[in-house]
């Protein structure tokens, strides 16, 4: 079946339970219990806590065995530091006696003698969520994969507790574009057999009972409603089942669907075959919402928990929209929320107490509660009608890959307990181990499921009564120790002015970040190996080339490199900045003389002559290579134009391969390591590498009146924040 509609299919996909499911599949012998999972408790202590190693008071349990997390079982208490943890996780049936997540873990003992309190993983003196990451992301994996070529699929928000923004990406939540797999779907098997699936696998058709004159829940409570209501579903929210109305929604003739509602129903047959798939696969269970955008998705995938799914009709929207409060709106926390909410005693303009009635009230009015408040209230205001209206236009992201990864701690306790202020150098180094190694088993696993590795070393800390500070740098050795050592470093300068009994830190942390993508196996190693394969190759008579010959960037040249010098540069304790002086061919292309001209066109490109005054070459299809500028240690340094980059001049020196010594090898590697670590208005930032079958070219930035000595004669030694 052909859709001509433009409309949209997305899903919700949310995990139930999902740290309890998480610890089931740990433990099978927790299936079918009443459970809740709790944080560790952060004051403990080793006499309070048996087993595992005492990291700053806090017992490291890591997932596996996963008995050994086990605060409570049977009335009998396990790891007594924990029993008292606040809980983040409740199944069931555990629900169904009472339990919630607002308990305690006593409270909730006391509520449900039966329950099984489960403590979180702990390392590193901090609760590891590793192990629920790596079942999120198998889910998101398996998800993907079954919902067929075309989906789209994103981590939800987690929302702020007072309903304002957006934080870390949800471990167990998913919106899923499922618009091309929908129509896919369509196109190649009949829309009855498309419906028919859709019904058999009982989804939900929320508002169906609305239709219904008779139908005996339909009013909607005028209260407020709990924080987690638009999560969870609410009370107000009509309760309906998979019965005589859905029913007969599903079993309508043909000419009562509309193209949309055949969309949705495709939409919901691929995430039923996509729930099914996480249950075998990983024998969890989750939820769906289906609907026409992220907003709506999110609304009616709560209506029906545990493992069922809901769709949601266009013709339905206000019904379940429209008694929604209106902070629990995405986007709508904070100011906007409050003002909205709370309306304009000052001008005797009221709020609005729900969507609905800001649906209503339309855009004017509601502009007019934003006049003075808001820099452009018309548009603030129409945004917000629509959102209220059930109209969202964000669209389904694949994120991308975390930007950093980081570690860090709290010590706001009072001064001389477990979670007190680190005073001591031996307490930061404790600490820092600790931090380091967590960061450095996950920019580990970045390497192994991602290849890339992180460049760079970020260290914060905060002290008593100061704000957070914070310094960077080129990481240099990944490994625990490594990250450590060096974060300390970063530190020391942070610390110099504070008494060394007395250091006074609240805070303090480390990240690593500026990834880039690692070299193939086969491509690490020296350059040496490139420069002997290049000279093997080389004709016996030296002649030169095009350099518009097979032109490639050479993406594996940039980690070869850094792993080359970064370990010359920790032998030896030398700062890249400091060993500028060393190399006089980077001054000479510093020196570039002004031109007027290099020529235009790619008619410079042609014949192979050896390039001369008045000669014009075309490389990589982009730059026009004129003038020369001066001569280095290791090739001529040339003014060419960057006809891709707006016309832009740049610097571009050459570097002949053939017949290349492993000296002049290791000079090159220094040199480029050094070019890419330059980040100063007056100082050449090093753009890409260029490689031809016997040339290497360094593609620099152009500095028409700049000399590296007078720069380096009234800066002195780079200050850390000059470089990248």
């Amino acid at each position: 079946m052909h859709l001509s509609a433009s409309g949209r299919c997305v899903a919700l996909i949310d995990m139930d339970c999902f740290y309890c499911a998480c610890e089931r599949a740990l433990d099978p012998s927790l299936l079918g219990l009443p459970m809740a999972v709790v944080q560790y408790n952060p004051y403990e202590n080793s006499k309070s806590s048996g087993g595992g190693e005492n990291i700053g008071g806090v017992v490291s349990l890591p997932a596996q065995p996963a008995a050994a997390r086990v605060a409570v079982r049977d009335g009998r208490v396990l790891l007594p530091a924990a029993q008292n943890g606040s809980i983040i996780a409740v199944s069931y049936e555990a629900r169904e006696r009472g339990v919630t997540r607002f308990f305690r873990g006593r409270e909730a003992v006391a509520k449900c003698p039966e329950l099984v309190l489960v403590q979180v993983p702990t390392s590193h003196g901090k609760s590891d969520m590793g192990v629920y990451r790596d079942f999120g992301a198998k889910a998101l994996a398996l998800i993907h994969r079954t919902c067929g070529e075309g989906a789209l699929t994103e981590k939800a928000r987690e929302s702020h507790t007072d309903g304002g923004g957006e934080t870390a990406a949800s471990v167990d939540e998913m919106y899923v574009d499922l618009t091309r797999p929908a129509r896919a779907l369509l196109g190649a098997t009949s829309y009855a057999d498309v419906l028919s699936e859709a019904a058999a696998a009982g989804t939900h058709v929320a508002g169906a009972e609305e239709a219904e004159a008779e139908a005996e829940k339909g009013a909607q409570p005028t209260g407020m409603l709990a924080r987690n209501s638009f999560r969870a579903g609410h009370a107000g929210q009509v309760v309906r089942r998979i019965g005589e109305a859905s029913a007969a929604w599903w079993q309508r003739t043909p000419d009562e669907w509309d193209e949309g509602e055949i969309q949705l129903a495709a939409g919901a047959v691929i995430v039923a075959r996509a729930r099914a798939a996480v249950s075998a696969e990983l024998g969890f269970t989750c939820s769906a919402g289906i609907a026409s955008n992220k907003l709506l998705a999110k609304l009616c995938g709560g209506l029906h928990k545990p493992n069922q799914q809901t769709l949601l009709p266009r013709g339905a929207v206000h019904a379940l929209l429209d008694p929604l409060p209106i902070d629990r709106l995405r986007g709508f926390g904070g100011k906007l929320g409050a003002i909205l909410r709370e309306g304009r005693p000052d001008l005797g303009l009221p709020g609005y107490a729900t969507a609905g009635e800001l649906r209503s009230g339309g855009g004017a009015a509601a502009a007019r509660l934003l006049r003075g408040e808001w820099s452009h209230p018309g548009e603030e205001a129409a945004r917000a009608v629509r959102m209220a209206s059930g109209c969202d236009d964000d669209a389904v992201r694949e994120r991308p890959l975390a930007k950093q990864v980081g570690a860090c701690k709290n010590f706001s306790g009072a001064r001389g307990s477990v979670r007190g202020p680190i005073d001591s150098k031996a307490g930061l180094v404790e600490w820092a181990s600790q931090l380091a190694e967590d960061i450095a088993a996950r920019l580990a696993q970045q390497r192994e499921e991602h290849g890339r590795i992180a460049t760079t070393l970020v260290a914060h800390v905060s002290l008593d009564g100061q704000a957070g500070r914070s310094r960077r740098s080129q990481l240099r050795d990944p490994s625990a120790c490594g990250i450590a050592r060096q974060g300390v470093e970063l530190l020391g300068p942070l610390l110099e002015l504070r008494p060394p009994t007395r250091l006074g830190i609240t805070n303090f942390g480390f990240s690593a970040d500026s990834f880039e993508k690692e070299a193939h196996p086969k491509e690490r190693g020296s350059l040496q190996r490139l420069f002997s394969a290049a000279a093997a190759a080389a004709p016996s008579r030296r002649t030169r080339t095009s350099p518009a010959l097979t032109t490639s960037v050479s993406k594996s040249l940039y980690t070869t490199v850094r792993e080359l010098v970064e370990n010359a540069l920790a032998r030896s304790s030398m700062r890249a900045c400091e060993s500028i002086r060393e190399l006089p061919d980077i001054e000479i292309t510093l020196q570039l003389a002004s031109g007027t001209g290099t020529g235009t066109g790619a008619g410079g490109a042609s014949g192979g002559a050896e390039r001369g005054r008045g000669k014009t070459w075309l490389l990589d299809s982009k730059y026009v290579l004129g003038e020369e500028l001066g001569r280095g240690s290791s090739g001529k340094v040339y003014r060419a134009l960057n006809q891709g980059g707006g016309s832009q001049f740049v610097a571009i020196k050459e570097i002949p391969l053939v017949g290349m010594s492993a000296a002049a090898a290791r000079a090159v590697e220094s040199e480029v390591e050094l070019l890419r670590n330059l980040s100063h208005p007056q100082i050449i930032r090093f753009h890409e590498t260029i490689r031809t079958e016997h040339h290497l070219y360094l593609v620099l930035e152009y500095v028409e009146n700049g000399s590296l000595a007078s720069i380096l004669k009234t800066f002195g030694r780079l200050p850390e924040h000059m470089l990248i």
